[in-house]
């Protein structure tokens, strides 16, 4: 999945433990500039960054701004 065209975005993001988080796109790194060989993106959630990789997303929402 290309994150790049939500940067800046508000999102819904659930985690495949079921957690679910809502904030602000901050940064994409895709997979060939990220450490780990798996793109990532990272939200702002009330302040804290989180960073998600790919295979640790259930489900992506774009919310309605």
């Amino acid at each position: 999945m290309s994150f790049q065209n939500y940067l800046g975005k508000r999102a819904r993001i659930t985690d495949v433990d079921g957690e679910v988080f809502v904030g602000t796109i901050v940064v994409v790194t895709t997979a060939i500039d990220n450490e780990e060989n798996e793109a990532s993106l990272c939200i702002n959630s009330m302040g804290l960054w989180i960073e998600f990789f790919e295979s640790e997303i259930d489900s992506f929402e774009i919310l309605e701004e």
